[in-house]
């Protein structure tokens, strides 16, 4: 199989096939046909709603001031249905994209930039309590329209003349989002046991006899960012319906591989925000340093907790959303033994990430690699031998070289 994340974020859009250049479209996508691959893991943030696409490449290979891109329709952002369908089909229309989606089974999920940077369900949908409000003004924030592209950092923190305003607060774009979401992937109806909606997004599929995929929803369930994660009260990514059906479907699969698929990495920094005290409110599960309230940190524990208690063996975690690459073992126990594994995959076509992000030491990562300074778009690949059950990882470029020191083996336990 092969799977990937972040298509089209930061200006990074589909190239002219009459630009004079050896590659076109969404390039990636042709290596990834020629794998003949049986499944395409999408672990979100397959569009980016809150970016605008114009006509020149950011691509640093580029001389500026290019047109090499084909823009993407609209202003850079959505406020409803018909915009999410706009950007979907943007991406869509590509032939790279369309030729790899004929011949490769998908099987989707999102991140944050299906919707709206760095957000989740009850956050956009409930907004922030009395306390929370009174505590950062901006947690009410909810137009979309806010400027993209005309300055940096992204951090609203360190843009003092109001440029930019994320969109902490604001049901419609959710509800549009979601619909939308169904709309361009195959997932199939499910009753979501949670009442909180229709159908749900998380779900497993069996990919042979050795590994069974565990495709989780990050987003439609969890705590807003800016929720305090304590002992007394600890938040949730996953809500407890969902978490619940994971640590089920860890423990009573008979695959001799799990492969857990989050569209957040597990100990890698993530969010963009900061509280008025300079705490970034954390987008991925890890709070990174101990003086930080926020992440989700005490459920993945859990999660963690319920691996090793069961003995569940060979848990390996695909995740994205960096925009540069890792590959981590875990022992959170501290025995020695490598308990689980977890491939953080670079994007598909997107900002290429510089690598500074600290990560988590709670869970006694041992990066195992990183393509940290030097990030490359890039999509993984994991094939698992029939006869033995052999698990063999890399990660690959837009030539469908392997990246050096990306090789993962693993033999089962």
């Amino acid at each position: 199989l092969v799977y990937g994340a972040d298509l089209g974020g930061q200006g990074y859009g589909r190239l002219r096939p009459d630009a004079g250049l050896p590659v076109d479209g969404w390039p990636i996508f042709l290596p990834m046909l020629a794998e003949k691959a049986d499944l395409f893991l999408a672990l979100g943030d397959m569009i980016y709603s809150d970016r605008p696409i114009d006509r020149t490449a950011p691509d640093r290979e580029y001389p500026k001031g290019n047109s090499f891109q084909i823009p993407k329709p609209g202003p850079g952002f959505v406020t409803g249905v018909e915009d999410f369908r706009r950007d979907w089909h943007y991406h869509r229309s590509d032939h790279r994209f369309d030729a790899f989606l004929r011949a490769t089974p998908m099987i989707a999920t999102w991140d944050d930039h299906e919707i709206v940077n760095d957000s989740g369900g009850p956050e956009l949908v409930q907004g922030p309590n009395e306390a929370e409000a009174s505590h950062d003004a901006r947690l009410r924030q909810g137009d979309p329209s806010r400027p993209r592209g005309e300055f940096m950092p992204w951090s609203t923190t360190k843009d003092p003349r109001g440029r930019r305003q994320s969109v902490f607060f604001n049901p419609d774009l959710f509800r549009a989002g979601r619909q939308v979401m169904f709309e361009y992937n195959p997932i199939r109806a499910v009753a979501d046991p949670s009442g909180t909606f229709d159908r749900r997004l998380y779900r497993s599929v069996r990919w042979g006899a050795h590994a069974e995929i565990i495709m989780l929803d990050t987003r439609s369930y969890r705590d807003p960012r800016y929720r305090v994660d304590s002992d007394r009260s600890p938040k949730t990514m996953l809500g407890e319906v969902q978490k619940r059906w994971l640590l089920e479907r860890l423990e009573k699969s008979d695959a001799t591989w799990k492969i857990v698929v989050s569209s957040v990495p597990l100990s890698i920094e993530g969010g963009n925000e900061k509280d008025p005290q300079g705490h970034g409110y954390r987008d991925a599960w890890a709070s990174v340093t101990a003086d930080n309230p926020y992440g989700y940190g005490r459920e993945l524990k859990q999660i963690v907790s319920h691996i090793l208690t069961k003995q569940i063996r060979n848990v390996v975690f695909l995740t994205g959303d960096k925009h540069y690459s890792n590959v981590f073992s875990y022992d959170p126990d501290a025995d020695g033994a490598v308990d689980f594994h977890e491939i953080n995959v670079g994007p598909l076509r997107s900002g290429r990430g510089s690598g500074k992000l600290p990560y988590d030491p709670s869970l006694n990562p041992t990066r195992l690699y990183t393509d940290a300074g030097a990030a490359a778009f890039v999509y993984g690949w994991v094939r698992i031998d029939p006869a033995s059950g052999r698990f063999e990882a890399e990660l690959r470029d837009v030539d469908g070289a392997t990246r050096p020191g990306s090789r993962l083996v693993l033999d089962p336990r």
